[in-house]
C-alpha cells in the first residue's frame, strides 16, 4: 500500500466498517426470516446463507488489507496514541 493522506485513510477504514455492518445487516434479516414464519424446508439454505455469511465476515475481518489499514492508522495521526489530550 502506498502512503495515503489522513483523508485517503479514513475513508478506507469507513469503507472497511461499512462493509461490515452490511454483514451485520445481512444477518439481521436471514436472522428475522429464519424466526417469523420461514417454511420448515427452508432451514437447510439458512444454514448454508448463515455459513457464507460468517466466511465474508472472517474474510473481511482478517484480509490483509485490513492489517495493513490498522499499521497506516497507527502510524499516522488518526491512531488512538495521538489523540491524547
Amino acid at each position: 500500500m502506498t502512503a495515503l493522506t489522513s483523508g485517503a485513510l479514513g475513508q478506507q477504514i469507513i469503507d472497511q466498517v461499512k462493509r461490515l455492518r452490511y454483514l451485520d445487516s445481512l444477518e439481521q434479516v436471514v436472522y428475522c426470516d429464519r424466526w417469523h414464519e420461514m417454511p420448515p424446508a427452508s432451514f437447510d439454505y439458512h444454514n448454508q446463507l448463515d455459513g457464507y455469511l460468517a466466511q465474508l465476515r472472517h474474510e473481511a475481518v482478517t484480509a490483509p488489507a485490513v492489517a495493513t489499514l490498522l499499521a497506516a492508522a497507527k502510524k499516522s495521526r488518526l491512531g488512538p496514541h495521538r489523540h491524547r489530550v
